[in-house]
């Protein structure tokens, strides 16, 4: 139940229930892909949570399509998160993949390597990546300040959208619907 500060009922209050890690959002292509194709306005064939983005795939030894999407050759993934930064500094970030990725922070595309300048707070986090031929592998690594480069860990980064949504009822209860209570 949601309560307000004195005790009493909170009835007709919007919930959202935010989890660690990824929007995943799965495009399908009916032509071969060759480059990073342009996602902007699509729609996608499927929506997943995934909790990072240290997906390695040496040699496709856990084959094509090791994240399940059921669409190889030709699919597109792009990842969305809110990004935890928790001291000003340069960060350098690195986003590999087998075939084709893209990586955009608070908008601005970050190259490969490339050290930019964040604030204490929250930064806006797209990684975008493609599979036409090859086998799907995506890993996200970053070096804060006065660190080492290492993958991006767990509980840094957040879905921008939530998972669950529900409204409160007179007496202040909720129910997320799908969790067990």
């Amino acid at each position: 139940r949601v309560l307000t500060g004195d005790g009493a009922p909170a009835p007709d209050k919007a919930l959202s229930l935010l989890y660690s890690g990824l929007r995943a959002e799965i495009f399908h292509f009916d032509q071969p892909l060759r480059e990073m194709p342009d996602m902007t306005g699509l729609t996608p064939l499927a929506e997943r949570a995934v909790s990072s983005l240290d997906m390695r795939n040496p040699g496709g030894v856990f084959g094509k399509d090791p994240l399940a999407t059921g669409l190889t050759p030709d699919f597109a993934i792009r990842f969305t998160a809110s990004l935890d930064v928790a001291q000003d500094g340069d960060y350098v970030f690195s986003l590999r993949g087998q075939e084709g990725v893209a990586l955009r922070i608070d908008g601005q595309l970050v190259t490969d390597g490339a050290r930019i300048r964040l604030n204490a707070g929250t930064a806006q986090l797209e990684a975008l990546a493609f599979a036409g031929v090859g086998a799907m592998e995506i890993q996200l690594l970053w070096q804060p300040p006065g660190q080492l480069m290492q993958a991006v860990p767990d509980g840094v980064l957040w879905s921008r959208e939530p998972a669950l949504r529900a409204v409160t009822d007179l007496s202040g209860a909720f129910e997320f619907s799908g969790v067990p209570s």
